[in-house]
């Protein structure tokens, strides 16, 4: 079987496209997870990765909801790890669906409420054992945060939060 010079051309330009568009997704994908991996490190509050905007991406079969915190240099990052008796897809389709619902409970928390009392509510949620949260926020922050709002004289946070669990049925 022989080929025609024409042929091949077409042959060769048809695969550098596949391969650069495959390329340049996984690519993307390598980014954000490297520059998470960079950012966390081994300490216990990781410094924020600025180049990911709000959202919840895939990291390793995790979940990891990024919120930019709106006037402020900090992000709070969340990941959601579920349990692994599903298929890795499966796993993050859950595990996004819950991180998703944190980024709402941070904001609506930022707004009316103090740090205190959302660390406690996630960690009555991480006592099911099906996912593990990690804050990567600074300490100044969370101490500013907790200077600024207070939870006992802002009854419409709690209100907020309880219709909000409602809905996403907690």
């Amino acid at each position: 079987m022989r080929f025609k010079p024409r042929k091949i051309f077409l042959l060769i330009i048809a695969i550098s496209i596949l391969i650069s568009t495959g390329f340049s997704q996984n690519l993307e994908i390598l980014k954000n997870n490297n520059s998470y991996n960079k950012a966390r490190g081994d300490r216990k509050y990781p410094e924020p990765f600025f180049q990911l905007k709000d959202g919840v991406y895939p990291n390793n079969g995790l979940a990891t909801a990024v919120y930019n915190i709106p006037g402020e240099k900090y992000q709070l990052q969340i990941n959601v790890n579920p349990k692994y008796n599903d298929n890795l897809d499966k796993s993050f389709k859950k595990a996004r669906r819950v991180a998703e619902f944190y980024i709402k409970i941070i904001k609506l928390y930022a707004k009316n409420a103090s740090v205190e009392a959302l660390n406690n509510h996630l960690k009555d949620a991480d006592k099911e054992g099906d996912m593990v949260i990690n804050w990567g926020n600074s300490d100044k922050f969370v101490e500013k945060l907790m200077d600024e709002y207070d939870v006992s004289k802002n009854l419409k946070g709690k209100e907020l939060l309880k219709s909000l669990q409602q809905k996403m049925g907690d």
